[in-house]
């Protein structure tokens, strides 16, 4: 491999994010520019949230101010009080990254495709592209959402105005060099796209504390921002039914809401089971890392994930997690042990599991080595290296 320090001296990196907010893609960005603020000039492309020093507190990053540069492009005015229409509101973004993209020599999309009027990289992470896709995973949500979601001639004709406002063209999104979130990911960007692309998994930058296996509490954790594709109703039942084979558990809802519907149609199996469901909404980073060190179990519903940084974060924290069988959560995991099917299944392998104490052993340990693939340095190294081959190809 070419010394990335030398060959980049006077090269110049785009990084191009649609808005900083709180989630996985963020880590994603945030710590690319990590990865390669010393070795080539970084500048952040962005719609906004580039508050770096509440950034670096949240993600783990330390990237100063003088050491990239930073521009953003405001999204159109209709666009800055909602949220969603991910096809059109950042089309002043991606304009605004076509006209000045022979300033740089990578162009960088650290969220999904973006065509920059010439070869760029991308790292795709969700399925906003694709309507089949993105009903695979999204199952089938209710309200607005879900109305947007169907394959329909409104959706058609959305999509098409996002094409035009941005100038994409599925040709140029083919002839940029992909990183994808997951082999799974991978599988679906080939199938629907016709792209061959290399994983690099996100990083999973928080540490937790160690704690003492014994004196963990016998409970379980659901993390994640709370709304339909999550099947947190399917997780109380699998762990109802749990119960009822005598283990004394409890779970803890832990997230964000993001769809306050779907929270109120909870509410009654929530109450119902108000003796060991309980929800802990918008709680402090510390908050939620001391519930997460202080249990044994995590368990998730969403199916077909195309990551679950979710899921990392449980795992990070020393929890055995469940999954459903699909998507790149099963990465994560990699145990048939640890994935189901169903929620008899998923209810059977929780008992199984917690009646014997060393295979709990050897599925820590065995969670405790994948997690090395999810470091925030093996991630750096898979970023170096794209940038590397790119400049290398091109």
């Amino acid at each position: 491999m070419t010394d990335h320090t030398s060959l980049s001296a006077r090269r110049t990196v785009a990084v191009v994010h649609p808005y900083l907010r709180w989630g996985g893609s963020e880590a994603c960005a945030l710590w690319a520019i990590e990865a390669l603020k010393k070795d080539y000039d970084v500048t952040l492309i962005t719609g906004g949230g580039a508050d770096l020093i509440e950034k670096n507190r949240f993600y783990g990053t330390n990237i100063q101010p003088d050491e990239i540069h930073c521009e953003v492009i405001s999204p159109a005015l209709v666009f800055r009080k909602i949220r969603g229409f991910h096809a059109i509101r950042d089309f002043k973004l991606v304009r605004y990254c076509q006209k000045n993209a022979d300033r740089f020599d990578v162009m960088f999309s650290l969220y999904n495709s973006i065509c920059f009027g010439k070869k760029g990289i991308q790292y795709i992470l969700d399925p906003t592209f694709n309507s089949e896709w993105l009903n695979r995973i999204a199952g089938d949500p209710s309200g607005i959402k879900g109305f947007f979601y169907k394959d329909t001639p409104l959706r058609k004709l959305y999509l098409w105005i996002g094409d035009r406002l941005t100038g994409s063209s599925l040709e140029e999104i083919q002839g940029n060099l992909t990183i994808v979130d997951s082999d799974w990911t991978a599988s679906a960007v080939k199938t629907f796209l016709g792209i061959s692309a290399e994983t690099v998994y996100p990083p999973v930058p928080q540490e937790f504390p160690q704690t003492n296996w014994a004196e963990r509490e016998d409970g379980f954790i659901c993390l994640g921002r709370i709304n339909y594709e999550k099947r947190i109703g399917d997780i109380i039942v699998i762990l109802e039914k749990v119960r009822a084979l005598g283990r004394n558990i409890h779970l803890h809802i832990i997230g964000t809401i993001g769809d306050q519907r779907y929270l109120q149609s909870l509410k009654p199996l929530i109450t119902k089971n108000k003796d060991w469901v309980f929800l802990n909404t918008n709680v402090s980073n510390q908050e939620k890392t001391q519930l997460l060190v202080s249990h044994k179990y995590g368990i998730h519903g969403r199916a077909n994930e195309p990551f679950g940084i979710a899921v990392a974060e449980m795992v990070r924290a020393g929890c055995l997690v469940w999954v459903p069988g699909g998507g790149g959560q099963v990465e994560i995991v990699a145990h048939a042990d640890l994935t189901y099917s169903n929620i008899e299944e998923a209810a059977h392998k929780v008992n199984s599991v917690m009646m014997d104490e060393p295979r709990q052993d050897m599925l820590r340990g065995h969670l405790k080595q994948r997690m090395l693939q999810f470091s925030t340095d093996r991630y750096a190294e898979g970023i170096r290296k794209t940038v590397e081959r790119f400049i290398e190809e091109n």
